[in-house]
């Protein structure tokens, strides 16, 4: 049960992932799965990976914790094991020690308590997390030494063997649903997605050139009655500014397969 390695399915540029069913949604993969992510040039810098031509940056795993360890003060791992035959890392960043962690709405529910000496104690919605527990994480995916872990976002504990098991059954519907379905635009739609993606880099760049003091190379230019005049809080115009344009603006349209 795990993704495909390769496949024929074409992938998009980034500006169509606005799109997709899985890039803006917690996907649930197992841990296998997670480890055969296709990882694309050009898309790991914004820690996107590929499950087929399906986008993903979040992900949702539910397995039990067989390790608990504390390599660095600031860092505290959980090892899950959800039965697909691999295992991952989740990491634990501990930003306020011996106090929540985490951003509001995200790890709010989870406590960590550092004892001097012993591993650190973990609760989750008061509930103290163990060795044997089983959970439900929503993470990130990240990649230390070229094997991929996970950055913890929320989670929960899943209380019964009945919520475990429908957990694997909504990740098994899922994965037919969706996953094993190619990812389709069409031209028309993808014309119209590049399109917004440029005029909202034009934008971008403009409001960069704008804020650097410059004038907009597509603004009118002065005629030849208004030569040598210059009006209130307007910039002379300078052709080294539209070049300064140009070379942003195709450097934008070279990089918008990944970058947009």
């Amino acid at each position: 049960m795990t993704a495909p390695r390769g496949s024929s399915c074409p992938l998009y540029p980034a500006y169509c992932f606005r799109d997709s069913p899985t890039h803006f949604s917690w996907v649930k993969l197992s841990v296998a799965d997670i480890h055969h992510l296709r990882a694309v040039s050009g898309f790991q810098d914004q820690a996107v990976y590929f499950y087929n031509n399906h986008p993903v940056q979040f992900v949702r795993v539910v397995g039990l914790v067989v390790a608990i360890s504390d390599p660095a003060p600031n860092l505290l791992l959980l090892t899950i094991d959800d039965g697909s035959g691999a295992t991952i890392e989740v990491k634990i960043p501990n930003r306020i020690p011996a106090t929540a962690i985490g951003e509001p709405n995200d790890l709010e529910n989870v406590m960590v308590e550092r004892p001097q000496m012993g591993v650190p104690r973990i609760t989750v919605d008061s509930v103290e997390l163990d060795i044997g527990t089983v959970v439900k994480v929503k993470c990130t995916i990240d990649c230390f030494r070229r094997v991929r872990q996970l950055i913890l976002k929320r989670m929960s504990i899943i209380g019964t063997t009945a919520e475990e098991v429908a957990a694997w059954d909504e990740m098994c519907l899922y994965r037919s649903q969706v996953l094993d379905q190619p990812w389709v635009v069409s031209s028309e739609r993808q014309a119209k997605l590049e399109r917004r993606a440029r005029h909202k880099e034009r934008q971008r760049i403009r409001e960069q050139l704008q804020n650097r003091g410059q004038r907009n190379p597509l603004a009118p230019r002065a005629t030849n009655g208004s030569l040598g005049k210059k009006r209130p809080g307007e910039t002379t115009y300078d052709a080294s500014q539209e070049k300064e344009w140009n070379r942003m603006e195709e450097a934008a349209q070279l990089n918008q397969g990944a970058l947009i």
